[in-house]
């Protein structure tokens, strides 16, 4: 199996070799944003199996108090 993808500027992408060891579906305000409404879907990866091309950098974000 092999997963691929990346950043929506596609400034970095990423490959996997194997399956996700494990997902979940992360509901905050800010990823129904992202998600145009839903959660957010994140996979993590034995990181033995992942490849990675593009520069990475720190991004915050610090959400709002739930009302």
């Amino acid at each position: 199996m092999v997963i691929h993808g990346g950043c929506s500027c596609r400034g970095v992408r990423y490959r996997s070799t194997a399956a996700p060891l494990l997902a979940r579906v992360y509901g905050c305000r800010v990823c129904q944003y992202f998600g145009a409404g839903n959660g957010t879907v994140h996979l993590c990866f034995a990181r033995d199996t992942v490849t990675m091309k593009g520069s990475l950098n720190d991004y915050r974000r610090v959400a709002t108090a739930a009302l």
